[in-house]
């Protein structure tokens, strides 16, 4: 968002007018808007309608004219196939609420606008997270967003600084949604030569479920760094691994090898590599280019590797499972591949590389409100943690754009789950309870929804056990079971809600039943490190308070 640089005294001034109108001697800025704040989205009359569409995964609003709009969504799907060619799906976030993507023509949007808003992100970079706080800590924005990192890119061997920069835009998440909000520059557009950002691809690793090991997630990284995308292609050049040589422990005196950490070592994580935290990182990134070259034929053992590896220790004699070979020879064919890597190509089939035909028409009142509002309803959340005095504003406005509909009598499950979290976030307990009722009895899609009512209807529960042991009545229990055990079937996985599963099912008058006990069995595999805290919890439920 350098572009959006103005000189100091001028953003100085704009921020000012935004952030409450602290320079009060100073004129307003002369600019049509619906709120005085960043970020936002103007509503105006004039200028394109809002359009819709989807392409797999993702759903699409915009504001920018059909062409571009067309070809913004073939970029973003060509991306996505082209990230799927090198990293399978199944080791990606996984969201069954589709990412939304707000497309806006930055000619709709004032320039001073964005500075101001380049500003405030630039002032109050959000940290990622990665779930649902743990139990006993303050309430905060869960999942925060990714801010001032593009979406999409061009490929790096596109030397105009243009095609890299046709997309800024700022990504919104919560514990089971992403929405991205982008300001597209149309003459800058080419999706042949687009990418999924790195920053954006971390998010995807990081978030996953179960976590993906740590040597995996470096390497991974590392060597998609060096990734060009072209034409339907992936190429990464030859690289070189500079590792010293040496007589490894055991091998024959006339057999050297590169100075590799040992495996054991290896894959115990960068701490245990210490104080050669870069030969580690250098090796994570050699091993997963050594499994993934698509010309040797090893790429299925080495996702066997990488999924055993998410909830168990790598050994050796889980690497020989895997490959048919033990730790030496693994380390002398990493040696001999460093040392000769050949490059690596794949390519995507043309017929992947268009989205299922899905007509671009335009959005209803509903699909602008629930993605609109969505919007900014994370918005709210951004603002509560970096500018508190300014919540209410975005509360209203999301308030204002959910409700349009609401009021008119929608009540689509998604929407409802909308309304409802946003006034959960905003304090009112007893209108979100309503909304999220309703909401899940229309098996909404949204796993925090159903994990948050589950919590509500435990506070309606805590003190008031008619026993002397302070357990509850089956029927009790199952009150916060049911919604629950309904979230669990979506994804992501929320470890908070099996954390509250265990607590409630500790403190049922009956044994928890077989459906109950195979979801806790299910919770401990998808967050190993959370085995020891789901036993803590069934066998000591006065210590617990469930995450807010």
């Amino acid at each position: 968002m350098e572009r959006f640089a103005c000189p100091l005294i001028r953003l100085l001034w704009i921020v000012a007018c935004c952030l409450g109108g602290l320079l009060t001697a100073a004129p307003e800025p002369k600019v049509e808007m619906s709120v005085q704040l960043p970020p936002f989205i103007i509503e105006q009359t004039t200028g394109p309608k809002w359009r819709y569409t989807r392409i797999p995964r993702y759903e699409i609003l915009s504001r920018c004219n059909d062409l571009t709009t067309e070809q913004l969504a073939l970029a973003f799907h060509r991306a996505n196939q082209l990230l799927g060619l090198v990293l399978p799906e199944r080791f990606q976030l996984a969201l069954d609420v589709p990412q939304a993507l707000i497309f806006y023509d930055e000619k709709l949007w004032p320039v001073a606008e964005q500075a101001a808003v380049a500003a405030l992100l630039k002032a109050h970079p959000p940290a990622r997270a990665d779930g649902l706080p743990s139990p006993g800590t303050p309430p905060r924005v869960q999942l925060e967003p990714i801010t001032g990192a593009k979406l999409l890119g061009a490929s790096p061997s596109a030397q105009t600084a243009a095609r890299d920069s046709f997309f800024s835009n700022l990504m919104l998440s919560d514990a089971d949604s992403i929405t991205t909000f982008a300001l597209v520059s149309s003459s800058t557009l080419d999706p042949q030569r687009s990418y999924l950002t790195p920053a954006y691809v971390a998010n995807l690793l990081e978030r996953r479920t179960p976590t993906l090991p740590e040597w995996f997630t470096a390497g991974f990284m590392r060597l998609y760094d060096r990734m060009d995308f072209a034409d339907n292609t992936v190429t990464v050049r030859p690289i070189r691994w500079n590792f010293a040589t040496q007589a490894t422990p055991g091998a024959q005196p006339s057999a050297p090898q590169p100075d590799l950490i040992a495996p054991a070592v290896f894959f115990a994580g960068k701490s245990a590599a210490a104080p050669d935290t870069f030969a580690w990182v250098e090796q994570c990134e050699l091993l997963v280019s050594w499994g993934l070259d698509p010309a040797q034929g090893r790429a299925t053992a080495f996702w066997k590797l990488v999924e055993r590896a998410c909830t168990e220790p790598v050994t050796e004699a889980l690497f020989k499972e895997c490959f048919g070979f033990d730790f030496n020879e693994a380390t002398r064919r990493l040696a001999a591949y460093g040392a000769n890597h050949p490059g690596l190509r794949w390519v995507l089939p043309e017929e992947l590389s268009r989205p299922p035909p899905y007509p671009l028409r335009d959005a209803t009142p509903l699909q602008i409100a629930r993605i609109k509002g969505e919007w900014e309803r994370l918005e709210a959340r951004y603002g509560r943690k970096n500018h508190p005095d300014l919540e209410d504003h975005y509360v209203t406005l999301a308030r204002r754009t959910l409700r349009r509909v609401y009021d008119r009598g929608d009540r689509d499950p998604r929407l409802l789950a909308s309304l409802g979290l946003l006034e959960l976030d905003a304090g009112n307990k007893a209108e979100a309870v309503a909304l999220l009722e309703e909401a899940v009895q229309r098996d909404v899609v949204r796993p925090r929804a159903t994990y948050e009512l589950a919590r509500l209807r435990y506070d309606a529960l805590v003190g008031r056990s008619t026993r002397n042991d302070d357990k509850f009545s089956s029927a009790q229990v199952a009150s916060v079971v049911e919604p629950l055990l309904a979230g669990m079937k979506r994804s992501p996985p929320l470890a908070a809600s099996y954390e509250l599963l265990a607590h409630i099912s500790a403190q049922s008058v009956t044994p928890p039943s077989d459906e109950v006990l195979a979801a806790l069995e299910n919770g401990a595999r998808l967050f190993p490190e959370k085995r020891a805290r789901l036993l803590e919890l069934a066998t000591q439920p006065a210590d617990f308070k469930p995450p807010r």
